[in-house]
């Protein structure tokens, strides 16, 4: 990536994380900022009491640079609202080429067979953007 685009896109990322922080503590504003958020809001709506202890949240990012910085923003708005989030990133996950993107969804789909298991066997309740997995 150019320099010249590279630092625009940091002071992007930097006035979105500066705009995210402002609104942490903000489920609405949250919303209104991110569509991840937005979903994972929605989501979480009415749930029982202490569902936050048991809630982990996986979030897949692209083979990039700038698909990891804003993994990471989103990470850490989960954070800030006292929720568990780890960034996976898949690795070739990006679309400069069809054989690359073959090899990301072999991975992805490693991982929802094996990892994704595994979670659902100690007896999380999976859900996949948003979706209940099945």
């Amino acid at each position: 990536m150019p320099e010249d685009q590279r630092t625009i896109l940091e002071t992007i990322l930097y006035n979105a994380r500066h705009r995210l922080d402002q609104s942490a503590r903000q489920p609405e504003a949250l919303e209104a900022l991110s569509a991840e958020l937005h979903a994972i809001i929605r989501y979480q709506t009415d749930k029982p009491e202490g569902w936050r202890q048991t809630t982990h949240h996986i979030l897949l990012s692209s083979d990039t640079w700038l698909g990891e910085a804003a993994a990471q923003m989103i990470q850490s708005a989960l954070e800030a609202m006292d929720q568990r989030a780890e960034v996976r990133r898949i690795r070739d996950l990006r679309t400069a080429s069809l054989e690359e993107f073959r090899v990301a969804m072999t991975e992805l789909a490693h991982f929802c067979a094996h990892e994704v298991a595994s979670y659902r066997s100690q007896g999380y309740h999976v859900v996949f953007n948003s979706y209940r997995w099945i």
